[in-house]
């Protein structure tokens, strides 16, 4: 079976744009940030007569960094990392449609807004969890039984 894995020397460039993604992005979001550079004035747009892009740029910046860490090789990849891999997987899959189930019969309004906005980044979040915290762990379990 074919593996479509990033190299793993794109893991660490995936952790700092991550950070710089989630920093401008929690930045946008609540604290109402945005670039002057990024302002788009198209008065014929249908959607909206003036369109920052900041917040656009901080999703995409936490996207990309956390499927390149996320998904890059490990440095000795075998069955063991492909399995928990799947597992996280299906893991975070799980996960996010249980807790977007739960948000959909219980949060309104503005609440179901930023719902929305979260629920973007979750199965990334909890897929990258997952998975470095059950590779810690079988890391740990290795090093005291030597």
């Amino acid at each position: 079976m074919r593996n479509f894995l990033f190299p793993h020397s794109l893991r660490r460039p995936g952790l700092i744009i991550t950070i710089l993604g989630l920093i401008l992005g929690v930045a946008t979001v609540h604290f109402d940030f945005e670039f002057a550079w990024l302002g788009l004035d198209h008065a014929h747009d249908i959607f909206t007569s003036n369109q920052n892009l900041t917040d656009e740029v901080a999703a995409l910046l936490f996207i990309i960094g956390m499927c390149l860490v996320g998904f890059s090789r490990e440095k000795i990849e075998d069955e063991y990392s492909r399995s928990i891999r799947l597992e996280s997987l299906k893991f975070a899959l799980l996960t996010h449609y249980l807790v977007l189930s739960l948000c959909i019969l219980f949060v309104y309004d503005d609440g179901f807004w930023y719902v929305m906005i979260y629920s973007m980044f979750l199965p990334l979040i909890l897929y990258v969890a997952r998975y470095f915290i059950v590779k810690w762990q079988m890391t740990q379990r290795l090093s005291h039984e030597e």
